[in-house]
């Protein structure tokens, strides 16, 4: 894995990790205390659906159990990876989430200028 798709799927894993506790909202409690550490995997693997399997595994936690989650992809552009999110880490992320008990999964995404229906 190179450092873009690190990248890419880091940010997969973190936007999954947003909806739980700690970053703040009406029904979560405020921001995580300074000085805590986040924990981060990293994955080297040609095979995506085992790099963010294997990624999560490693944070040895389910922040998504019966929570809605935001999933935001890099579509920006039409261009393909590394330009935007490979679909196959993008699939690969959605099925784990579905795996860990997500209440609900939307992707949200905005291109520009290009039409964002276009670009997906």
């Amino acid at each position: 894995m190179n450092r873009r798709e690190f990248i890419i799927t880091a940010a997969g894993v973190a936007l999954s990790a947003a909806a739980g506790p700690g970053h703040g909202g009406p029904d979560m409690p405020a921001q995580k205390p300074a000085g805590v550490k986040t924990k981060v995997s990293l994955i080297k693997t040609p095979d995506r659906h085992e790099g963010v399997n294997r990624a999560i595994d490693l944070l040895k936690i389910n922040p998504v159990s019966g929570k809605s989650v935001l999933l935001k992809p890099n579509f920006n552009t039409a261009d393909q990876f590394p330009g935007s999110t490979h679909h196959d880490t993008l699939e690969a992320i959605i099925l784990r989430l579905k795996a860990m008990k997500a209440k609900s999964i939307t992707v949200g995404e905005r291109s520009g200028p290009p039409d964002t229906a276009d670009v997906m």
